[in-house]
């Protein structure tokens, strides 16, 4: 590997706990997930500008998040205050009057990570679901999203967070059940826009799309493993992309970071707070 930041020259790409977002680390740039998670890089450049901007929008959802945890733990909720933010108190009002989780009878398990395999024998893949209910025959993923702005559909299908969530229950699910097996046809996932509140996206699933995000992940572990052997990661063609990677600069791409608007904030804030503060330090760790 060629590094010019501070890396981990002992990492072991193939040892990786793979999630939803380093893989799309991957898909959206290759250059970016072999700085991220194989050279472990650290690079003193803010995500997206402006930093407080920035910042904000990440203490947001962590914040609604956070309320929405202990509402579904039945736990004392700090409600929002003078100190918050206007969007925060809009946020929580519209999930008491719209919560899409309210209308499912079962078992629910409130912030649960889930881990299993990329295949029969594949590496291992993680993913930590805000909410999963289960009826007992149904189980339905539910993902609070914050952004002012729906994703189309035809984009939440491709986005890797819908692939491995899904995949990952039907996979490994029966962690979750007592051992009681989930079948694909029995997951549903469902995005909750806190801005959309009367509009959430359901997505189902079932077996041939269960096959196809199989081999779909497989197929990204070994273009992977391909590339690490080649030693070589490719930019990617999406410049736009770019504007918001701390690695710009490293990479002659720039050295302004990018203005953070729509969903990309939402995916910044949300995926950041639900990944990379609990699993990053799990997709470091080797096993042995």
């Amino acid at each position: 590997m060629h590094s010019n930041g501070i890396s981990n020259p002992m990492a072991d790409p193939r040892q990786i706990v793979y999630s939803a977002h380093t893989l799309q680390a991957f898909v959206d740039c290759e250059r970016r997930f072999e700085l991220q998670y194989l050279d472990r890089m650290t690079w003193p450049a803010v995500p997206a500008s402006p930093p407080l901007v920035y910042e904000q929008l990440m203490a947001d959802g962590r914040r609604f998040h956070q309320m929405v945890q202990q509402d579904l733990l039945d736990a004392p909720v700090l409600e929002p205050t003078a100190i918050d933010r206007p969007c925060i108190a809009t946020w929580w009002e519209n999930y008491g009057m719209y919560d899409p989780a309210s209308e499912v009878a079962g078992r629910r398990l409130v912030e649960r990570m889930l881990v299993g395999a990329i295949g029969p024998a594949g590496p291992p893949l993680v993913a930590k679901y805000d909410l999963i209910v289960w009826t007992g025959e149904v189980a339905v993923i539910f993902d609070w999203k914050t952004s002012p702005h729906k994703a189309e559909r035809r984009n939440l299908l491709d986005r890797l967070q819908t692939r491995v969530y899904r995949y990952l229950l039907a996979s490994a699910g029966a962690q979750l059940t007592g051992g009681v097996p989930i079948p694909p046809e029995a997951i549903q996932m469902v995005y909750w826009y806190a801005m959309h509140p009367e509009d959430p996206e359901l997505i189902a699933y079932d077996a041939e799309a269960y096959a196809r995000d199989e081999r779909y992940l497989l197929d990204l572990v070994d273009r992977i493993e391909r590339r690490q052997a080649e030693e070589h990661f490719a930019l990617t063609e999406r410049e736009r992309t770019c504007q918001l990677c701390i690695y710009r600069s490293f990479c002659g791409r720039g050295r302004v970071a990018g203005e953070l608007t729509g969903n990309e904030a939402d995916e910044y804030a949300e995926l950041d707070i639900d990944l990379l503060g609990d699993l990053d330090a799990i997709e470091a760790i080797a096993f042995h």
